[in-house]
């Protein structure tokens, strides 16, 4: 990967955390509380789209690439909401080996 710039990161956006959970008694676990919400500058950029017909109503997704700091620390339990509502499913995040930025591959459903 390049060299990026500061500048480069230019969209602020919410990464929500995976909710802390607890054991529900049938041996699985069960949420407790909201995700935990953190702000982060990245660099956002739609890579393709595509649409489908699902029980008679358009359904479409589009995925992205999301560059951000090594710092964030997101994984693909996590979702992005940016600043224009999307909800971002992150499903990849590939480290750059040097430890300064994470290039993340995320889905907007579109839901």
């Amino acid at each position: 990967m390049g060299r990026i710039n500061a500048g480069d990161l230019n969209e602020r956006v919410t990464k929500i955390g995976r909710p802390a959970s607890v054991d529900d008694g049938r041996g699985g676990q069960k949420p407790v509380g909201p995700g935990v919400e953190t702000q982060w500058w990245v660099k956002l950029r739609a890579l393709r789209g595509s649409e489908a017909v699902r029980l008679g109503q358009p359904l479409g997704t589009t995925m992205y690439e999301v560059t951000a700091r090594y710092e964030a620390h997101f994984t693909t339990k996590d979702r992005i909401r940016t600043q224009n509502g999307r909800t971002l499913n992150v499903v990849a995040v590939l480290p750059d080996g040097r430890k300064e930025y994470d290039v993340l591959t995320c889905i907007d459903s579109g839901q």
